[in-house]
């Protein structure tokens, strides 16, 4: 609990942490007294709906509110102790505006803990007063409404011609609420004022959410986190659709074109008639693959082998009709940043591939572990760039409210840290865990907060201490030894290689003579060098990852023998790429172990020829050989890869993408395929067409109804949430959490 304070590195520019962001250290200089004590809390609340039945037709819904602790490492953190169910609100249907009303027996327990209790410190030994203090909360969007008191739903598609808009502090918002009428929560059917119209000064807020209840909330940077999780999947959704033309899926329908010619932009893109036929044509997109593009796109998804535990089996997405569906949250993840990229690159145009790329880089880079400031400064920019260039090319209807939401998500990271402890995956995974929790159907409500309270009772949390070896000062000094003979540079190195080993087993054993403290069980084993017999593996687990020999790794579908690891070549710090031949285990005196990897490098000289930079992704020729008399090292020091195929090459290749948008516009001229002819509509899909056209659809929905069925809709499309096969309140976390 004290690590935040005590323990972790402040580095200037680096986010690594929540404790990292604005949003952390302006809490710390509006409330001191809070900041003064390493052991003061400070938590997360986070919410969602999800189906507690495996039954897919059941629209039930429970609601479980989540509190996440961040005051240990990142390492720490996913840990399930630190999810805490505070509350579990019962279905059938989901809480929509009544939100508040379960929220109430939480909001006093966190105002108690604000104001502190006594509290025992078992590592000190004494008695201190506890705090506690929520920092923000974490949903998909529809929740996101449920929480804020800000309405998602209106949006209209109008074009927008003003600015951005401003940042408002908390004493701003707290006047923009006392405009609205007080409304009285809950169904009961004694509550007359369930329905309501909007007044012109409420702006876009629906109700003061009960969270302002508490001393401190006004007082925050950031009150609500967008969802990157479904950010990445709803974006992913549509540019996959649109890609490869799935019918529900693509954004590029015929209403889509009609959109074009009543807006009067991107003629070449309009229905036109054919005169010898009389028939309507659908002009052939440049953002649309053809259906033997479509073939080679699903074949390489099919060849993708991904390490164990990294993603679900990808290749099964792939139907029969060569479309992708049935893409989970994580499969969307793991195709927007490391096989999409690579999968574009033989189709499309340099503008539209290249700036569908950037995009993935985009999320790739936002989602990393460690962010330099620097760099979320530019994907702010960037991200601008990059939507500008989507809307010059695919039409108005691809930018639903999820893509526009990508601009906020920069300033988002830069107040509350990377988002990995601000998005839902760790959350939908605890609710597949909840839902193997229901034992009673009829009770499902009650078997999860029974066996939640039982499983509480029996965690344990495990703690790992590892020592290091002393060995880089002795090396040191005998490279010093070699140095002062007058040797050349390269003379030392060779030296040193061949006479070390020698050297270093008889100046420990020297030190072990005089008893020196430097001299303990460890450095003494490694200086008497292995003994003769060694022990070979296939598979091995280092740091939670698993490594597995190549020979073994081409029978399965999963793909775990690859290798990176950094080091020197010709004085240049650079990363060495290769595939796991053998692991070694090697014993020493006094039972001590050491593993090795025997590896196969590629040639990944940075000036040679087998590297090929192509739309700021980096190839690798996988058939060439380097370092042969170099082939180990130690399994710590392996980081794990997978390779894809570059269908351009027909090698395989590790992608490596940095983030560089340019300003690239494409020609509207060029968003017609010249070399495919246009698709002709049947006569009964035109007379549907029209015959929607022209009727009139009402907009003027009572948003506090849609509310009441735990839906949002926004012109007359509910946001996606989960998979099409499920309903709108039901999770994708059983899914998700066996991925």
């Amino acid at each position: 609990m004290r690590w935040h304070k005590e323990v972790r590195k402040n580095e200037v520019g680096i986010l690594r942490h929540p404790t990292d962001g604005d949003a952390w250290k302006h809490f710390d200089n509006v409330y001191p007294d809070f900041a003064v004590e390493s052991r003061s809390v400070r938590m997360g609340l986070a919410s969602n709906g999800f189906n507690p039945f495996s039954n897919m037709t059941s629209t039930y819904s429970l609601w479980p509110v989540i509190l996440i602790s961040y005051n240990m490492p990142p390492w720490d953190s996913p840990n399930g102790t630190n999810y805490l169910m505070s509350l579990l609100i019962p279905g059938p249907k989901s809480p929509g505006k009544d939100y508040d009303v379960f929220l109430k027996p939480l909001i006093e327990e966190l105002k108690e803990l604000w104001d502190g209790v006594n509290a025992y410190d078992l590592y000190g030994q004494c008695m201190f007063k506890l705090r506690a203090a929520a920092l923000w909360t974490i949903s998909e969007f529809p929740a996101y409404a449920y929480l804020s008191g800000w309405s998602t739903a209106e949006y209209d598609g109008s074009t927008e011609l003003r600015g951005p808009p401003r940042t408002f502090i908390g004493d701003d918002i707290l006047k923009q609420l006392e405009e609205i009428p007080i409304h009285t929560p809950g169904k009961a059917p004694s509550n007359s004022s369930k329905k309501r119209k909007r007044g012109e000064k409420e702006l876009n807020w629906y109700k003061r959410s009960v969270l302002f209840d508490l001393p401190y909330w006004s007082k925050l940077l950031l009150r609500h986190n967008l969802d990157v999780m479904h950010i990445e999947k709803n974006v992913c959704d549509n540019i996959i659709g649109s890609l490869l033309d799935i019918e529900g899926k693509s954004k590029d329908n015929l209403k889509a074109r009609m959109d074009l010619q009543n807006l009067n932009i991107r003629e070449e893109l309009w229905l036109k008639n054919d005169p010898s036929n009389n028939k309507l044509e659908k002009p052939y997109a440049s953002y649309t693959l053809t259906s033997e593009e479509c073939k080679d796109f699903c074949k390489f998804i099919q060849s993708v082998r991904l390490p164990d535990g990294y993603a679900s089996n990808i290749s099964r997405c792939v139907t029969d009709n060569d479309k992708l569906g049935g893409m989970k949250t994580h499969d969307c993840h793991v195709l927007l940043h490391k096989i999409l990229p690579a999968a574009l690159l033989p189709f499309l145009t340099d503008n539209i591939r290249g700036t569908l790329i950037e995009l993935c880089q985009f999320f790739q880079k936002i989602c990393a572990k460690t962010l330099q400031i620097s760099d979320i400064e530019e994907l702010r920019d960037g991200i601008v760039i990059i939507l500008c260039k989507l809307e010059k090319i695919f039409p108005p209807s691809f930018f639903t409210i999820m893509v526009h939401l990508c601009v906020h998500l920069p300033d988002q990271v830069l107040l509350g840290g990377p988002v990995a402890s601000r998005w839902m995956f760790g959350t939908e995974r605890h609710m597949g865990l909840y839902k193997k929790y229901v034992r009673n159907m009829s009770r499902p409500d009650c078997s999860i907060a029974e066996a939640f309270v039982v499983d509480e009772a029996v965690t344990f949390l495990s703690r790992y201490v590892s020592n290091r070896d002393k060995i880089h000062k002795t090396r040191a000094d005998h490279i010093k030894l070699l140095e002062e003979k007058g040797l050349s540079d390269s003379e030392v190195a060779f030296e040193h290689k061949e006479q070390f080993p020698s050297w270093f087993k008889n100046k420990v054993s020297q030190m072990q003579v005089q008893k020196s403290p430097l001299v303990n069980d460890d450095l003494y084993s490694l200086s008497q060098g292995p003994l003769e017999r060694y022990n070979t593996y296939q598979s091995c687990i280092v740091n939670g990852v698993r490594f597995r020999c190549k020979e073994c790794d081409d029978t399965l579908k999963t793909q775990c023998s690859g290798i990176c690891t950094e080091g020197d070549h010709d004085n240049i710090n650079i990363l060495y790429y290769g595939v796991l031949i053998e692991i070694l285990q090697l014993s020493f005196v006094l039972d001590r172990k050491v593993f090795l990897f025997c590896c196969k490098w590629y040639n990944s000289n940075p000036k040679g020829r087998s590297i090929v930079v192509n739309h700021n992704l980096t190839s690798i020729n996988t058939s060439t050989d380097w370092y042969s008399n170099e082939p180990f090292i130690l399994a710590t020091q392996a980081q794990q890869v997978f390779y894809l195929l570059d269908m351009k090459r027909e090698e395989e290749s590790f992608q490596l993408p940095p983030f560089q948008p340019t300003e690239d516009f494409i020609e509207s001229s060029s968003l017609v395929r010249l070399d495919v002819p246009s698709v002709t509509l049947s006569d009964q899909l035109v007379v549907d067409l029209f015959s929607n056209q022209n009727q009139n659809v009402d907009k003027d929905s009572d948003l506090d109804e849609d509310f009441d069925e735990g839906n949002i809709f926004c012109n007359n499309e509910t946001f996606l949430s989960s998979d099409d096969t499920k309903s709108s309140t039901e999770s994708e976390c059983d899914d998700d959490a066996d991925s």
